[in-house]
């Protein structure tokens, strides 16, 4: 009991000095960095940003759970990259820690995977003759399930102490319990929910015959891996890491160009209308990571981020009328509607027709157990489904007050 108590406190202190890393130390290298790497970007005659429009997706039109998490976190995450609204006010108190760049692939820049191998044999030949020795080495890139490698991913995870962002936490404390154990059965990959919102893990892999991951016989071993998510027409890298043994022999290179190449070469379903794949900040992370992002053809960008928005007819009274469950919500009833309501299917408005008479719903239906007040509730949730009477007279029962319900 002790032990266990012991790892979640530790846990939870490693998780509060990497927020605070991310939150405030990093920000304060940001405006150096950029003063650095931006020379190393742009020319005398060229040192403007291009935009790109990172369109997530509006939460009514994809109610999944995992697609509301996706849509609701990354919104939150782009807003804070650098854009034209916080470069005009960069000396606003609203702005108090500078913004960080957009570290992206523009991928509407090529028609398909050739154009991208052409650009990178011109500007980055070491980085592709790298990963072409890895492949004759005998490594190989597929996707994965993280489950069914949880040994290899602890010894990746171990393998150094320091990596690009400064001391790795994982290489002291990460222990098989937390990756969930050894795996005891193959889990199968799955198709995700949405094409539009899906988390995906890459791997490179290294063939040896009678590999065992636990009780399990992989014949191969997983020896790096990238976690990929699609928010709307953008994939954003999450992870992307490396046994320290093997990444001197190209291994994440090779998954790099292996990435590249499922996503401009769009066969699948599954990367139709990306325009992007973004990977961090340019100022994060150390002159490593950064040199070898701009090898493989990474660019800072302005981020325009297109938001949630509201019904054109949305009506925070009505709203509340038709889901008094929320009465008393510390957020405001807009929020909770772009976020929750929409994504429930909760309705936003009274709908009822323009003649639609209380008093006369009540009497043509008898049964409703309730009294004037509630009945354009009622005919809004349930009448008007049910094709229930309102008049007497029908002459104008068509005739609805606001157009359809979105």
């Amino acid at each position: 009991m002790y032990s266990v108590r012991r790892t979640y406190l530790l846990d939870r202190f490693v998780k509060l000095l990497t927020a605070l890393q991310f939150r405030y130390w990093q920000p304060l290298h940001y405006p150096a960095r950029w003063s650095q790497r931006k020379s190393q970007e742009f020319t005398p005659t060229s040192d403007s940003l291009s935009a790109l429009s990172i369109c997530l997706g509006q939460v009514g039109a994809c109610r999944h759970e995992t697609c509301v998490r996706l849509i609701h976190r990354n919104e939150t995450y782009y807003q804070k990259f650098r854009n034209f609204d916080s470069e005009l006010s960069k000396n606003s108190k609203r702005f108090r820690y500078p913004r960080p760049t957009l570290h992206a692939i523009a991928l509407t820049k090529y028609s398909h995977y050739a154009e991208y191998q052409k650009e990178m044999r011109r500007d980055s030949g070491n980085f592709m003759r790298e990963a072409v020795r890895s492949k004759r080495s005998g490594y190989y890139s597929q996707e994965l399930r993280l489950e069914n490698y949880t040994p290899d991913m602890l010894a990746i995870h171990r393998s150094a102490k320091v990596r690009s962002f400064g001391v790795f936490f994982d290489a002291f404390l990460l222990r098989l319990d937390h990756l969930g154990g050894p795996p005891q059965r193959y889990v199968e990959i799955e198709p995700p929910q949405c094409t539009q919102h899906w988390e995906k893990v890459l791997g490179v892999f290294l063939p040896q015959r009678g590999y065992h991951q636990g009780m399990l016989q992989t014949d191969q071993q997983l020896v790096g891996y990238a976690r990929l998510h699609r928010i709307g027409n953008t994939v954003m890298v999450r992870d992307f890491i490396g046994h320290a043994e093997h990444v001197k022999n190209g291994v994440l290179k090779l998954l790099h160009l292996h990435m590249l190449e499922w996503l401009l070469e769009r066969f699948d379903p599954l990367v139709l209308g990306v325009d992007q794949i973004t990977y961090g900040t340019v100022e994060n992370g150390s002159d490593g990571l950064y040199f070898w992002k701009k090898k493989a053809l990474f660019k800072p960008f302005f981020a325009t981020v297109e938001l949630q928005s509201l019904p054109p007819d949305f009506n925070a009274t009505q709203y509340l009328r038709l889901n008094p469950d929320l009465e008393g919500l510390a957020i405001h009833l807009e929020t909770h509607y772009l976020w929750n309501g929409r994504a429930e299917g909760r309705l936003y408005k009274i709908n009822v027709p323009e003649d639609f008479d209380p008093i006369q719903y009540l009497s043509l239906n008898p049964d409703l157990p309730f009294g004037v007040s509630e009945a354009d509730l009622h005919y809004t949730r349930h009448g008007q489904r049910e094709k229930r009477p309102y008049r007497h007279t029908s002459a104008h029962a068509q005739s609805v007050a606001g157009g359809a319900q979105i």
